[in-house]
């Protein structure tokens, strides 16, 4: 693996479901992390609304991120948190949207979300058996998974691009791609919508988009490297390793040489980008 390489492809799979049910169930899971950040008390302490203050204080001294126990989530809402754990990656980004919510909700006047900064929701302690980097199998992918090891190597923190803005060099047509998050790139269309339309004084050529960079949003990632511990190694074996994919306020958290228990999603990445194989594949958690 070259770690100074820096572009990435990825493959996903994504199950098609009916447009309007999905949002309206969207909608109830967002209440429901909303109604979770805003109402959770810790045992005994009545008048303490834990995670409404953390997040409201976080947000003032601009530490865009909330930790939240998966303990206390399965407490407030087993059902919710069962989902979480099987499909983080569909519930992240309402649960994230939540916290802004919440956040917007003791603005006045109450900003959009446009005008509201990103928030990272980290999930801790989530109490399921850890599982070892060589019993990682297809049962685990696109799961919440909560993983021991040691970091073998990073690299320096860098930028990506999050969304796009486009625009054609020769008809000034604006579009906007977003890309998905871990190892994921965007691809840029090769051909400009407006083509063949009449009014252009000339047809748009192949390749004619430029990037708009100060149009564009970005977020901070790291790469590491995790190899298992010298005492999860079988005699005789080689040690195993995945690659981790880490962003916003989870970078620069680790150093190489540190023993740590990841909990990220586990995804499987083709990576085709100077290659020297036509079928490169790994693993990863982000």
């Amino acid at each position: 693996m070259d770690w100074d390489r820096e572009q990435i492809s990825y493959s996903s799979q994504i199950v098609a479901q009916n447009i309007n049910d999905g949002a309206i169930n969207n909608q109830v899971v967002q209440s429901k992390f909303r109604q979770f950040l805003r109402e959770f008390r810790e045992d005994g302490v009545e008048e303490t609304f834990v995670y409404r203050e953390r997040l409201i204080n976080n947000y003032e001294t601009k530490n865009y991120y909330i930790e939240v126990d998966y303990t206390d989530l399965n407490n407030f809402d087993p059902e919710l948190a069962e989902k979480f754990h099987d499909h983080p990656s569909a519930h992240i980004p309402l649960f994230e949207n939540a916290a802004q919510e919440v956040v917007a909700m003791t603005k006045f006047p109450k900003p959009t979300k446009e005008e509201m900064h990103d928030i990272q929701v980290q999930v801790v302690r989530v109490t399921r058996q850890p599982v070892a980097i060589r019993d990682l199998d297809a049962a685990h992918i696109s799961k919440l998974v909560c993983v021991p090891g040691i970091v073998t190597s990073s690299t320096k923190p860098q930028c990506k691009a999050t969304k796009l803005t486009l625009r054609c060099t020769n008809c000034k047509a604006t579009i906007s791609r977003r890309a998905a998050r871990g190892f994921g790139s965007i691809q840029i269309p090769r051909s400009c919508e407006n083509a063949s339309d009449e009014k252009n004084d000339r047809p748009c050529p192949v390749d004619p988009f430029e990037v708009v960079t100060d149009k564009c949003d970005y977020l901070d990632f790291q790469k590491l490297k995790l190899q298992e511990s010298p005492e999860d190694i079988p005699t005789g074996e080689m040690p195993r390793h995945i690659w981790l994919f880490t962003e916003r306020d989870l970078v620069n958290h680790v150093k190489p040489g540190a023993r740590v228990v990841i909990i990220g999603i586990y995804k499987i990445f083709e990576a085709k980008a100077y290659s020297k194989k036509s079928d490169s594949h790994a693993s990863s958690v982000r």
